[in-house]
């Protein structure tokens, strides 16, 4: 039956959110007071300043359709298969100014001036719990800087007639029937992955059933739904099923978990991370019961310094802007969009469970999830990374940071020799990116000559490339190409610009001299410096 009135408008404050979320999805008070995501939302709105919510009535939601014809409709019980959609601004409005700019928009409540103040949406599924459905909400500020979200996207919005639009990346609440935590991670993973690689976006209920198509619930499961998890065989199966590869990353130290990530999430790519949940007790570790996954969506630069990398369990000396990433930040969907989960400081790591020692797991991160059973707080034991990729993306981050840290060392070398014209120890920037996206950040280095700069613009470049920039004192130094889609026996280094011409230039004269050459014995650099010898 539709709504007798198609919206409302109400003054934000917690309160009446909770109010309207129990009132749209028809679930008890107080499960929805209980909800994580209410505790969260109250911070989380506060800081983008929300001030009013218009509730949109009647509002069908594509994915959650797909669910409810998947799923739902089949139920006794009548389920409506419209959903609420709740818009926030961060202006105050009344009923009648809204009428009014719905009447005669001025240049005060101006259409385009509702587009800069929208703050984004929440769906509402018509469901007794999991009733936060598709989430689109804008992010916190950078903070000077500080913080990044480079896989967000354009999302739009239609209310009434205005066209109204926010970048962010969707959320929403796994629905325990159709989707568990794995597939609502997931979910959000394809949200970015969809508009890069442009492949389809499939709903929770699609993605389980692609899932477990040819891997099936194993005992003491027997059914797909109700769905209570998948495996990453069955993760790594609904992502082929997309025709993008799944690469797998065991990160073992921090280090490879801050690499990865800022490698990766800035080819605008997120990350599927499983974890194990620790809560701790009078300060001694209890492993929780069952694994848990989220997207990584972003990170802080908030460690003022880059920390020296480990190669191998020995100090390479290698300075990475990744290294200096403090805080992750992720799709849970027990908690929200863009949750902190924060690195331990020096010495502020907590013990972990003997069986989690026994796998040589090192490192915990913090979380945001509710405290329970006495517990005093709960970490995160991070186990694997899920990248999906387009096939034709085959060289890996690890690739490319060897290469570097030998080029590394070898640049070192002429630096502290005083052979170099910057005092400094580089600091790299090592990431994923593409030909067309490279190039047009050409037009930022007015700094170059026009002659390296036509020299690169004209260049071919294959579609995906790693990008390693090097920085000294924060002057840009060196650019090196690498290709991504090439084999690892390959050169991979397709092109270099040269910042700094005297180090260009102390680089090609070495990898032309024999015997400088012959004392070089590590393979992985070759990668770099047998495109010098050519030039």
């Amino acid at each position: 039956k539709a709504a007798e009135k198609p919206y409302e408008i109400h003054e934000y404050n917690i309160e009446t959110l909770k109010k309207i979320l129990a009132e749209e999805a028809g679930a008890e008070p107080a499960i929805i007071e209980a909800k994580a995501h209410c505790a969260y939302f109250e911070e989380y709105f506060e800081k983008i300043g929300a001030k009013t919510i218009i509730v949109e009535k009647d509002y069908v939601d594509h994915y959650f359709l797909d669910d409810f014809t998947g799923h739902y409709v089949c139920c006794f019980k009548p389920y409506s298969r419209c959903c609420t959609r709740l818009h926030f601004f961060k202006i105050e409005l009344t009923l009648e100014e809204f009428e009014e700019i719905l009447k005669n928009p001025t240049e005060k409540v101006s259409p385009q001036r509702m587009r800069e103040i929208y703050l984004g949406f929440v769906v509402v599924k018509p469901l007794p719990q999991t009733i936060i459905g598709r989430t689109c909400l804008k992010t916190f500020d950078s903070d000077g800087g500080r913080r990044h979200y480079p896989i967000t996207r354009n999302y739009r919005a239609c209310l009434f007639g205005w066209n109204l639009e926010v970048d962010s990346l969707a959320f929403q609440e796994q629905d325990k029937v159709v989707a568990a935590c794995s597939t609502s991670a997931l979910w959000a993973v394809l949200q970015g992955t969809g508009k890069i690689f442009h492949h389809h976006i499939p709903s929770p209920v699609e993605i389980t059933k692609r899932a477990t198509d040819l891997l099936p619930p194993m005992p003491p499961e027997t059914r797909h739904f109700p769905s209570h998890g998948l495996s990453v065989s069955q993760m790594a199966q609904a992502i082929k099923q997309l025709d993008l590869m799944p690469h797998f990353i065991n990160p073992e130290d921090e280090q490879l978990l801050r690499g990865n990530a800022y490698s990766y999430l800035m080819g605008r790519i997120p990350i599927l991370m499983t974890f194990a949940l620790v809560d701790y007790i009078d300060g001694k570790p209890k492993l929780r019961h069952g694994l848990h996954a989220v997207a990584i969506t972003g990170y802080s630069l908030g460690n003022p310094e880059p920390v020296a990398l480990k190669a191998s369990g020995k100090p390479s000396g290698l300075l990475t802007v990744a290294s200096r990433i403090n805080k992750l930040y992720v799709h849970d969907d027990q908690v929200g969009p863009f949750v902190r989960m924060e690195f331990p400081g020096a010495g502020n790591d907590r013990p972990l469970p003997s069986e989690l020692e026994r796998q040589n797991l090192l490192y915990t991160l913090s979380t945001s999830w509710p405290l329970q059973n006495g517990s005093e707080e709960v970490r995160a034991v991070p186990l694997s990374l899920m990248v999906p990729l387009f096939p034709k993306i085959r060289i890996p981050y690890s690739t490319i940071l060897d290469v570097i840290i030998e080029l590394d060392f070898v640049i070192e070398t002429f630096r502290a020799n005083a052979k170099t014209s910057f005092e400094d120890r580089l600091e790299w920037e090592i990431h994923l990116t593409t030909n067309n996206e490279f190039k047009s950040k050409m037009d930022e280095a007015n700094h170059l000559g026009w002659g390296i700069r036509r020299k690169t613009l004209m260049k071919g470049l294959p579609r995906y490339i790693w990008r390693a920039k090097a920085k000294s004192a924060g002057e840009d130094v060196i650019d090196l190409l690498f290709d991504a889609t090439d084999i690892e026996q390959s050169t991979l280094l397709v092109h270099a610009v040269p910042y700094d011409r005297d180090l260009f230039e102390i680089l090609r004269r070495r990898s032309k001299n024999p015997e400088s050459v012959r004392n070089i014995k590590v393979k992985s650099i070759w990668k770099a410096l047998d495109w010098f010898s050519k030039q």
